[in-house]
């Protein structure tokens, strides 16, 4: 088991699901398993005012169908000794212990990037997650 931690960079968001995580994960978790245990965390109590069509914090940054973030989603993140960790561009390398990863929303529409929809997003995530 392994400690790792995610800061939430937008004001919006830290005010509807708080700003800081530091949570237990299992040995080969990735980025994708991170932001799938926050909202494992919030047993689905997700809600942004103005934002009402995403559904979680996965929802909200992993397009599961292109298997990659949003490109409008900001990842940065370090380990320990402040060495940075390319997360965003390889979400499914290994999270190290110790690992603080800092998140930035530009909400997910950005010019001629569909939003995945809740019910393709349910069906798809789960093969984004194995």
């Amino acid at each position: 088991m392994k400690l790792v931690k995610l800061k939430i960079l937008d004001s919006f968001l830290k005010e509807a699901i708080g700003g800081e995580f530091t949570l237990c994960l299992y040995d080969e978790a990735n980025i994708l398993h991170l932001i799938n245990k926050v909202d494992t965390c919030r047993k689905g109590k997700f809600f942004i005012k103005n934002y009402p069509e995403y559904r979680s914090l996965l929802h909200m940054t992993w397009n599961p169908v292109k298997k990659r973030f949003y490109r409008t989603i900001a990842i940065s993140a370090y380990t320990k000794n402040n060495k940075f960790f390319e997360a965003r561009k390889n979400p499914r390398l290994i999270l190290p212990d110790g690992l603080t990863i800092f998140l930035g929303l530009g909400l997910c529409k950005s010019e001629g990037e569909e939003i995945v929809d809740f019910e393709t997003f349910k069906k798809e995530i789960r093969k984004s997650l194995l």
